[in-house]
């Protein structure tokens, strides 16, 4: 018996010290790791923080599908390992308040081609933060992040009555001074207007089904998407949608899925558009668009272009498709 108790405690010493080793190599291990990543323009010791704002804590972005931290002025995503301290990368930063319920911050990039470009967000709802990234090039990418928790639930709920109100007189979108270049739908493409970057439709997503098309076949185009006007006490309100596909002027051959340059009249032939349809669309609420369609004959690559309009706001967005 006391052998075997000897074998027992010396069991439990060997596997307590294997736990010790085993910790302090991964220590060891990551503590270098993040050493290393402190010297970086990005990681959060070297961007300084900003005041605190009401849309300071951790916020989820589908799109992406992380957990981000915003906060004094910095959004960064953090790898958490157990035990061990995370080391943090900044995405954007500078992100300070604009007009109510609307602030704008910096890409933060050591990449000169997005040096300077801007990051946009307004409370768009109880629970929701609407992303605008303005990339050097004009073009534009929207997302919506989803709350996971606030550091001040109040004051963010103080701030979206805010920019509600502020959205009724219609002054928040000249106290942003960020606008971008709409066309409208059925317009020429030498008309165009401008109008707040702040726009009521978010656009969640656009996607076929079946993802990959083949020539002949049958498919659907999906679009998710949401129009919010808080001055409108309506459920429902009126959204006009238009669709257009095109054609590259430069033939893809069927095993190149390589995406060519965003559509322009320039490399691009029309090669059919739909009658503008409209929509009873639901007031601050997600939906969807479902078009029915038919895959070209002929393999290629092709563009599709929709419009979602509401009042004076228009939403282009485009989705390469190529038919192989």
């Amino acid at each position: 018996m006391r052998l075997k108790s000897l074998v027992n405690a010396g069991w439990v010493v060997v596997l307590i010290l294997s736990f010790l080793l085993m910790a302090g190599c991964g220590k060891s291990v990551y503590q270098k790791i993040d050493e290393s990543n402190r010297k970086h323009p990005t990681h959060l010791l070297n961007v300084p923080p900003k005041e605190i704002t009401a849309i300071d804590g951790t916020w989820f972005i589908p799109h992406v599908g992380t957990q981000y931290t915003l906060r004094r002025g910095r959004l960064y995503n953090v790898v958490r390992i157990p035990g061990l301290s995370p080391w943090p990368s900044v995405l954007v930063r500078d992100i300070e308040q604009v007009a109510p319920g609307r602030y704008r911050g910096i890409l933060t990039s050591t990449d000169p081609r997005w040096k300077g470009m801007i990051v946009t967000f307004s409370i768009i709802g109880k629970d929701k933060l609407f992303s605008r990234w303005c990339y050097p090039s004009g073009k534009t990418e929207d997302g919506v992040y989803d709350k996971v928790k606030l550091d001040n639930e109040q004051w963010f709920l103080r701030e979206y009555e805010a920019f509600l109100r502020e959205s009724q007189t219609g002054g928040a979108g000249s106290q942003t001074g960020s606008t971008q270049t709409a066309r409208p739908s059925g317009g020429s493409a030498g008309q165009t207007k401008e109008v707040s970057a702040q726009t009521p439709i978010v656009v969640y997503k656009m996607y076929t089904k079946p993802g990959r098309i083949t020539p002949g076949t049958k498919f659907d185009l999906i679009i998710e998407y949401a129009v919010t006007d808080p001055a409108v006490r309506a459920s429902r309100i009126p959204v006009t949608f238009n669709l257009e596909i095109l054609k590259t002027k430069n033939t893809i051959q069927a095993s190149n899925l390589k995406k060519p340059a965003f559509p322009t009249p320039d490399n691009t032939d029309k090669v059919h558009t739909f009658k503008p349809a409209n929509i009873d669309c639901p007031n601050g609420k997600k939906t969807s668009r479902i078009v029915h369609l038919s895959a070209a004959k002929d393999k290629g690559s092709y563009y599709m272009v929709a419009y979602l309009k509401y009042k004076s706001w228009t939403r282009k967005l485009s989705m390469h498709l190529p038919i192989n």
